[in-house]
């Protein structure tokens, strides 16, 4: 397999080759320091969405108990009669904002269709409600 590169041969002296090495090298670690520290803030953006999202539905829940609370910022359906539904909205460091669906009932299935995990959703039901995966049936 033949390159389309080529090389160009350039004079430059020792001490220029060498001053535009340093600054390629230097432009490298800087764009990995940023690197990670992007990665590092999303990472604590994920950890506060997850606890943002089961402190919201346990706060409702302890202010309502006798209502079931789901919330969502995926697809989902939902059968059933709700007695609220609104929207909330988490500000990330990093990124857009996120919304997310905040659901009371009393009775009715509620089921997941997006990727689960805390960041995404979070629910606080009665004890004789099931909650399978990302199916939740009161």
């Amino acid at each position: 397999m033949r390159s389309n590169t080529k090389l160009i041969p350039i004079n430059y002296s020792l001490e220029t080759t060498a001053a535009i090495i340093e600054i390629i090298v230097g432009t490298s670690e800087i764009s990995k320091l940023v690197d990670e520290k992007v990665h590092k803030i999303i990472a604590e953006d994920v950890k506060r969405r997850q606890e943002f999202t089961k402190q919201t539905v346990a706060s409702l829940r302890q202010r309502f108990p006798k209502l079931n609370f789901i919330m969502s910022n995926v697809g989902y359906s939902f059968t059933g009669k709700t007695v609220t539904k609104t929207q909330v909205m988490f500000h990330n460091k990093i990124g857009r904002a996120v919304s997310f669906d905040v659901i009371s009932f009393h009775h009715g299935k509620f089921q997941l269709q997006g990727d689960g995990g805390f960041q995404n959703w979070a629910c606080m039901v009665d004890k004789a409600c099931s909650i399978n995966g990302g199916v939740v049936s009161c």
